[in-house]
C-alpha cells in the first residue's frame, strides 16, 4: 500500500530494499492498483535518491503521459525540470512551462476538494506554480544574455504579483532575485527600491 511505502520513504535514508518493496507493491495491482501512479511517482523519487536518475526519468516520463491532471503528473514535470536544470537548461524549461501556463491551481480531486499529498511535503501550500516560476527564472538568470534576464524578471515578477498566499520563502527569494537581474540590467535605482521594500 502506497501510504507503507511512502512512510519508509520519509521515515528511512534510500536504499535497495525499499526499491524493492515499492516494485512488490505496484506488481500485487489487485485492489491497490488505482495506486500505481502513486506508487510509481515514489519510486521515481527514490530513483533520484539513490543516484539512478536515468530510472527516476523513465518513470517521470511515463507519469507525465497519463490522462488527465492526477497530482502525480504534475509533480513528475517539476522532478524532471529539477533533474535537468543544470545538465540540459532548456529542457528544463520545457517542463517548467506546463507547470506555469496550464497546471496553477495546486492538488485538488475531482470534486474539486484539496488532496493532501505526504510524497510533497515541500508543497505544503498544496501547489507548485511559485516553485517552478521560481526555478525558471533561476535557470534564465544564470543563462546569460540580455533576453533571458528580462524573461527572468518576468518570472520573478509574477511569483511577486500572484502568488502572495503560497510560499513566503519563494516570495523572499523571488524578491531578492528579481533585484539582482535589476542589477544586472542596469536598473540598480529599481533594484534598490525592492531591497527596501519600496517596490
Amino acid at each position: 500500500h502506497y501510504m507503507f511505502a511512502e512512510s519508509e520513504l520519509h521515515s528511512k535514508p534510500a536504499n535497495e530494499e525499499m526499491e524493492q518493496l515499492i516494485k512488490d507493491l505496484i506488481f500485487v495491482g489487485g485492489d491497490s492498483i488505482q495506486y500505481d501512479p502513486r506508487l510509481q511517482f515514489d519510486l521515481a523519487y527514490l530513483y533520484e535518491l539513490l543516484g539512478k536518475t536515468d530510472s527516476a526519468v523513465s518513470v517521470y516520463k511515463d507519469l507525465i503521459e497519463l490522462e488527465g491532471n492526477p497530482p502525480e503528473k504534475i509533480m513528475a514535470y517539476y522532478r524532471l525540470a529539477n533533474i535537468y536544470k543544470n545538465s540540459s537548461p532548456d529542457d528544463a524549461i520545457v517542463y517548467l512551462t506546463p507547470l506555469i501556463t496550464r497546471y496553477q491551481k495546486g492538488f485538488y480531486d475531482e470534486e474539486h476538494n484539496r488532496e493532501e499529498y505526504p510524497m510533497f511535503p515541500k508543497f505544503n501550500d498544496n501547489n507548485p506554480f511559485d516553485d517552478a516560476l521560481l526555478m525558471a527564472g533561476d535557470i534564465l538568470r544564470t543563462s546569460g544574455g540580455e533576453a533571458n534576464l528580462v524573461k527572468a524578471s518576468e518570472y520573478y515578477m509574477n511569483v511577486l504579483l500572484l502568488c502572495p498566499d503560497l510560499n513566503q520563502e519563494n516570495l523572499r527569494l523571488a524578491r531578492e532575485r528579481l533585484a539582482d537581474v535589476y542589477d544586472q540590467l542596469g536598473k540598480g535605482e529599481i533594484a534598490n527600491k525592492l531591497r527596501q521594500g519600496g517596490l
